[in-house]
């Protein structure tokens, strides 16, 4: 009882977690975490599942799917693996043509 009102970590919910996701340079490691943490969410609606995973995504990459205005959750993971791939493709190498 007294560990629980005095130590130990503070406890906090899935929920909270998918609010925190820290940004990450990469969409599939976003994916990756966001995706550990779903899975171990009660029922959820997809809009809401929608609304985290948007959330915390870069805003350049968020921008680029909106459009295509995706319904389930796996389709915006779709689209989002596609926009950085073409964005890493789209960059120059730094290196001159040959």
């Amino acid at each position: 009882m007294l560990s629980r009102r005095f130590g130990g970590k503070e406890h906090i919910t899935i929920f909270e977690s998918l609010v925190e996701i820290r940004k990450q340079e990469k969409v599939d490691d976003y994916i990756q975490e966001f995706e550990m943490l779903v899975s171990q969410t009660p029922q959820t609606f997809e809009d809401q599942l929608l609304g985290y995973f948007f959330a915390r995504l870069q805003s350049n990459t968020r921008n680029q799917i909106r459009p295509h205005d995706p319904k389930d959750l796996i389709r915006a993971i779709q689209i989002a693996q596609d926009v950085e791939e073409a964005m890493q493709e789209s960059r120059p190498t730094g290196g001159f043509p040959v």
